[in-house]
């Protein structure tokens, strides 16, 4: 805080207070204050750290913080706007030079809902939906989404070999690429709970013959 509050310090009269004698009239420069000042900063700071990433909208669908000023937004009418998130084209955007190659905003396809950038779907879409682990290792670089685990878990067992014990149903994820895979695992698992059973019964035998003594 108190290296914070010397640079502060620095920057307000080696940069603002020049800027200040240029821009502001002798009348208002009394008004002029650090305290003030290093307090803006903070808050400032501190915003960082506490404002939202992202919100939820009247109608219960999420969405990020805007990542602009309130002056630097254009206004659009409906029209403008359904086209700018399509096409990105509308006469609002302004020439193709203007527009830089925008062409619209990415939508989430289970969603139906507009992201503001490929980066912000890409956020979206890893945290709000699944993916199949196998598929991605089939195919590096490719991805197949899924509204939910529900929708997940039916691919595994349409496209893939779902462990159907119901323990692992529970941890989810459980699936395998090849039906040997799979049996492998039912094999394993089988002798593991013969293992299981065969200490149990062993120690509750000790535990009858404790008894008995």
């Amino acid at each position: 805080m108190v290296m914070l509050k010397n640079i502060s310090k620095a920057k307000f009269e080696l940069i603002l207070l020049p800027i200040a004698d240029a821009c502001i009239s002798k009348e208002q420069r009394e008004y002029i204050d650090f305290e003030a000042f290093f307090t803006h900063i903070i808050f400032h700071e501190c915003c960082h750290g506490i404002g939202p990433y992202s919100i939820v909208l009247p109608n219960g669908q999420d969405s990020t913080v805007r990542l602009v000023f309130i002056c630097e937004q254009k206004l659009y009418n409906r029209t403008q706007l359904d086209q700018d998130l399509r096409t990105g084209d509308s006469e609002v955007d302004g020439t193709e030079t203007e527009r830089g190659g925008f062409t619209g905003h990415p939508l989430c396809d289970l969603c139906r809902f507009p992201f503001y950038g490929d980066n912000e779907l890409y956020t979206h879409m890893s945290t709000e939906h699944y993916t199949c682990h196998i598929f991605q290792r089939q195919h590096p670089g490719q991805y197949e989404y899924y509204r939910n685990y529900d929708d997940l878990e039916t691919h595994f067992r349409k496209d893939h070999f779902l462990y159907e014990d119901e323990t692992c149903l529970a941890k989810k994820f459980i699936v395998f690429q090849s039906d040997t895979e799979l049996k492998k695992m039912t094999s394993i698992n089988k002798q593991q709970f013969e293992l299981m059973n065969k200490k149990q019964q062993a120690t509750t035998a000790v535990v009858d013959r404790c008894t008995l003594c």
